[in-house]
């Protein structure tokens, strides 16, 4: 529109020098020099423009304010008088949503940042039936998502995080058929606990890691004591004292103070003693 009306204002610039001239040196009258002018003028207005539209565009055009048509890639004359072109873009865009802060069912405070993708389907309604449609689209999807989340504990949250995904783009897809607007993608990138409560349950996290590491210690222990067991059953006592002698051995050559006898002494010495001194 700025170069239509600078065009416009040299076309004018132009006639009035001309009628000056010819009122000067022709000797024409005024009046007629006038009605040229005017002439000069409405041919300036009604003078037509040419717009391009790109590959990846679609224009929209209006007609003394109501919509005309929609246009292909290419060139084409309008006439800026009582003519305008909105040109849409039909590239797929990322809306840009800033991380919200959310309140859980459980009334634990989070903050989401969601990726949304959108493209252009229909030009037409994207022009009217919505003034901007990426503000607008990312509004619904923040109303959407306080909606989900706030039905949601934060456990839930944390483990159906695709479900929430799904919910969320299913509810934004009618709008955005309602708006000439396709969602190509959506998802929850990240979910931000506070920091005490990340804390938290990064401590709980640990705590559960270690008990399951004794739990596995522990059940492998008790694997090792009962085939320990299964094969005892069939060594005889002189086997059995030889080891006995040999994890004693074993245990005197460590650095401890204190040791545990898995039996007593004085049965041990009668066990050893019968061996000794039985008769051949």
């Amino acid at each position: 529109m700025q170069r239509r009306a600078i065009v416009f204002i040299i076309i004018v610039a132009i006639g009035v020098s001309l009628a000056l001239l010819l009122i000067g040196a022709a000797r024409i009258s005024p009046g007629l020099a006038l009605a040229g002018l005017i002439l000069v003028a409405a041919i300036a207005y009604l003078f037509p423009s040419l717009e391009q539209i790109r590959e990846y565009e679609r224009g929209v055009i209006f007609r003394f304010g109501k919509f005309d048509r929609v246009v292909n890639p290419g060139l084409f004359v309008i006439f800026p008088s009582f003519e305008s072109i909105i040109h849409v873009d039909l590239r797929e865009r990322e809306l840009d949503i800033k991380p919200v802060k959310l309140v859980a069912k459980d009334n634990v405070s989070i903050t989401v940042d969601t990726v949304v993708f959108v493209k252009v389907t229909d030009p037409k309604k994207s022009v009217i039936t919505v003034k901007n449609f990426e503000v607008a689209m990312a509004d619904v999807v923040i109303s959407e998502l306080r909606a989900i989340v706030g039905k949601m504990t934060l456990e839930e949250i944390l483990e159906k995080t695709e479900n929430i995904n799904l919910i969320l783009s299913s509810n934004i897809a009618s709008v955005g058929e309602q708006w000439g607007i396709q969602i190509t993608r959506m998802e929850v990138e990240r979910i931000i606990l506070p920091e005490s409560l990340d804390r938290s349950m990064t401590l709980a996290r640990a705590a559960q890691e270690y008990k399951n590491k004794l739990r596995t210690e522990a059940e492998a222990r008790k694997i090792a004591i009962e085939v320990l067991d299964e094969a005892t059953k069939n060594l005889g006592d002189t086997t059995m004292t030889y080891l006995y002698l040999d994890a004693l051995k074993t245990v005197g050559s460590s650095k401890s103070t204190k040791f545990v006898l898995p039996v007593e002494l004085s049965k041990f010495a009668e066990i050893l003693a019968a061996k000794l001194y039985a008769k051949p």
